[in-house]
């Protein structure tokens, strides 16, 4: 027998103990933070929900979209405990030179990303009795509207025998694009409140382009703070791509002009920011 499960992630799915045991439902919730050092945010964690044959879950993650970014569907013939145990191995990892981690999981959206990053046999060993994890495909926010497309991470090769809770570098590389996915999408919900008109002469099939090269653009340039990354945005859009080196520029000029050295990128473009606008 094939046993359907939910991974909801906390962050996403908000108060979802509460939420989750406030319904009139047939479920077992196994919190995944429960029993761990992490167990007094385990609201914040990832859950495990075993839907019973009355419930009505199943047929709303299918219809809701809030589901979507919030859940996987999981299949597997272990009961809910050996599903649980072997997901928490994954609660902390570690990289490849040994630094330790939590490891968002639960989320689609890090999922997605994390999951692709594995061949064959090491996805295997991720799955553990785990036959099928579905998550629904992630969607920037300023394309058009669409059905969410589910896909299916399935392995059937022979599991590799690594260690679940350690990271190589092709991991680290799905995570870090996983982290631009969700920085992309702030700046764009950011960008959108202060400057619509702005942001509105870039067509929405060209604004991952965009981002992306202005995401490389800052990195280039030292930035390293989410705050300098947005202003640097913010400013492209207002005065063109290149208002940091034009030599004729009002930032050129204020830079030439400051009689107290700043001595990082972040420090002078937020200053600059500060008193231009």
């Amino acid at each position: 027998m094939i046993n359907q499960y939910l991974l909801l992630d906390g962050v996403q799915y908000e108060q979802a103990l509460i939420r989750l045991y406030a319904r009139d439902d047939d479920l077992e919730i196994e919190p995944l933070y429960a029993g761990t050092p992490w167990q007094e945010v385990a609201d914040l964690g990832p859950v495990l929900v075993k839907p019973g044959p009355h419930s009505e879950l199943l047929k709303e993650l299918t219809r809701e979209p809030e589901w979507h970014v919030s859940t996987s569907l999981l299949s597997s013939p272990a009961p809910l405990v050996d599903v649980a145990t072997h997901l928490r191995q994954l609660n902390k990892v570690t990289d490849a030179v040994g630094n330790p981690s939590l490891l968002r999981y639960a989320d689609p959206l890090v999922a997605w990303f994390w999951l692709n990053s594995y061949g064959a046999a090491s996805l295997r060993r991720i799955l553990g009795p785990v036959t099928e994890w579905r998550l629904a495909e992630p969607h920037q926010s300023w394309l058009p509207e669409q059905d969410h497309q589910w896909h299916a991470f399935i392995s059937t090769e022979a599991t590799d025998g690594k260690a679940v809770s350690v990271l190589g570098q092709a991991q680290m590389s799905g995570l870090k694009k996983a982290y631009s996915w969700q920085l992309k999408e702030r700046l764009y919900t950011w960008l959108k409140q202060h400057q619509p008109a702005d942001l509105a002469q870039i067509a929405a099939e060209e604004l991952n382009t965009w981002f992306e090269e202005h995401l490389s653009g800052a990195e280039a340039c030292g930035l390293i703070s989410e705050r300098s990354i947005a202003i640097w945005c913010a400013l492209s859009l207002r005065h063109g791509s290149d208002f940091s080196a034009a030599h004729d520029g009002a930032y050129q000029q204020w830079n030439a002009h400051q009689s107290q050295p700043l001595y990082t990128a972040d420090q002078r473009l937020q200053q600059y920011y500060q008193e231009s606008v």
